[in-house]
């Protein structure tokens, strides 16, 4: 793997953009499947022998059934749905809280709070988010991302914080904002489709939903993964 990384990657050596550092990492979403947007990244810290520890605000109970159990156990059931796909990618650290899907902007001092103790508990060397458009508009989307950028960056210590950016030019991702921000890492995908695929799958009750992001779901083919992911460093 690491000659075929070297080879498709060399031209990191001359050029500006370099792989996301590894290192324990925070990754802050919204709801259960949030965490698809950035699988890469957590798999690629993973497998440099890092943790990833992910905080996820709500339980998703405002979304989808895909006819698969009643509204009111959705809740319970895309909470057991994140810790297969948690468990698929190997992340044993997950702070599920139960903020409300919907309501994440009304509770932003409690958020606030929570991500601030998480992260004195917790001293990750980076923290990784959603950009400012929450990639799909989603109000929770952009309340947690502005919430984790108000935490990190009121640290003495100076957390690195990291957006997914979404280029237009990306290969299978559609119906999602484009932020304009600098790329200035990126993470190689590819090594780690068989897992990104398992741990969507995990989702069944959101994979509709979540086939108007990504196209392999629609088609039923893993191969329409992207290659790579992409991320900006905020200062």
């Amino acid at each position: 793997m690491l000659f075929l990384l070297f080879s498709k990657y060399r031209f990191l050596l001359f050029g500006k953009k370099k792989f996301l550092p590894s290192g324990k990492t925070l990754f802050v979403f919204a709801h259960p499947d949030d965490e698809m947007l950035a699988v890469a990244a957590i798999l690629w810290i993973i497998a440099n022998g890092d943790e990833v520890i992910v905080f996820t605000a709500s339980k998703g109970e405002g979304g989808l059934t895909n006819d698969l159990c009643l509204p009111h156990e959705l809740g319970t059931v895309r909470e057991g749905e994140l810790m297969k796909a948690m468990s698929i990618l190997g992340v044993s650290r997950v702070y599920l809280r139960d903020y409300g899907d919907g309501n994440l902007p009304d509770r932003r001092r409690e958020i606030t709070d929570d991500l601030l103790n998480v992260i004195r508990t917790e001293a990750p060397d980076q923290v990784v988010t959603l950009p400012p458009s929450g990639v799909t508009c989603h109000p929770d989307h952009i309340e947690i991302q502005e919430a984790t950028h108000d935490v990190v960056k009121s640290q003495s210590n100076r957390i690195p914080l990291f957006y997914r950016v979404i280029p237009k030019e990306s290969a299978g991702i559609v119906d999602v904002e484009h932020d304009s921000l600098p790329i200035t890492h990126l993470v190689p995908a590819f090594p780690f489709k068989e897992q990104t695929w398992a741990a969507m799958n995990a989702h069944r009750t959101q994979k509709e939903a979540m086939s108007t992001i990504f196209p392999a779901l629609a088609e039923n083919n893993k191969n329409l993964l992207w290659d790579e992911e992409y991320y900006s460093l905020i200062p």
